[in-house]
């Protein structure tokens, strides 16, 4: 039996099951038995980063997923596992039935909920440590974004179009990943160009100087929002989560009540600094 599915399932046979590499273009990929002693070969999980990178997914993300695959399925990782099942479906959609069968069958375990949030002078400090990625933290601090996001916003910002409210500016980002969505981005800090920015980076720099991870700011601001009185709603649209009901699905209708309580948080923020 495999590991990752249930007793009793077993792997289809699949036709040339070594590693034949395709002579033309990606309709052309072989079978390949996706659970092997080594894991999968170099060349395969290559052209599989390049499709994971095209999803829009961070390439920190793919590459970190695209390591998991060079190793033998682990069952018990989450993260062996949800790259093992990205990888089925990729193969499925070229084609592969074997590897559509492998897709439904692959578990993935429960998360278990991280509920850290840092203190506030946490927060602070490593903003403060946070060096050449100080303007990162404080943006991510001011708008509640993924870091991807954040990073995005900061490549891209002299294309992007902001508008002037009141003290902070809100910068249309347009972007949609899956079920993630960050349509919008709130700040107050000026943006200035930062060339060679990679969320990769950011995150290799936290690790190394110790500072509160990049993700750890997202969740300050959602708890931080919420005890200033912000709805539930409003909070997920400003930090590009997918609506949890029907009547939550135009973000048209929720930008103007985002306009409305931003305010409260970048007053709470300017208490901050000051």
């Amino acid at each position: 039996m495999n590991p990752g599915f249930p007793p009793g399932w077993h792997y289809p046979r699949i036709p040339g099951h070594g590693l034949e590499r395709p002579a033309v273009g990606m309709g052309g990929l072989n079978s390949v038995s996706p659970v092997m002693s080594g894991g999968l070969d170099s060349y395969y999980v290559g052209l599989w980063e390049t499709w994971c990178l095209e999803r829009g997914t961070s390439p920190e993300t793919c590459h970190k997923y695209a390591a998991y695959l060079r190793r033998p399925l682990d069952a018990s990782n989450r993260w062996s596992a949800k790259a093992y099942k990205l990888y089925y479906k990729w193969r499925c959609l070229q084609g592969d039935q074997a590897a559509c069968e492998a897709y439904k069958h692959v578990r993935v375990p429960q998360a278990r909920p991280d509920l850290r949030v840092p203190g506030l002078q946490a927060i602070l400090e490593s903003i403060e440590g946070a060096g050449p990625y100080r303007q990162v933290y404080l943006i991510l601090l001011e708008s509640g974004l993924r870091l991807v996001e954040a990073v995005r916003l900061i490549k891209e910002y002299a294309e992007l179009e902001c508008v002037e409210l009141g003290g902070f500016k809100r910068c249309l980002l347009g972007r949609e990943r899956g079920r993630k969505r960050s349509l919008w981005a709130y700040h107050l800090t000026p943006v200035e160009p930062m060339p060679g920015i990679s969320d990769r980076r950011v995150t290799s720099y936290a690790e190394k100087k110790r500072l509160v991870p990049p993700k750890y700011l997202r969740k300050f601001v959602a708890t931080k929002m919420a005890e200033l009185d912000i709805p539930p709603h409003i909070i997920d649209f400003i930090q590009g989560r997918s609506p949890r009901t029907v009547l939550e699905q135009s973000y048209a209708q929720l930008l103007g009540a985002a306009d409305k309580h931003y305010p409260r948080y970048a007053e709470w923020l300017r208490g901050v600094r000051s």
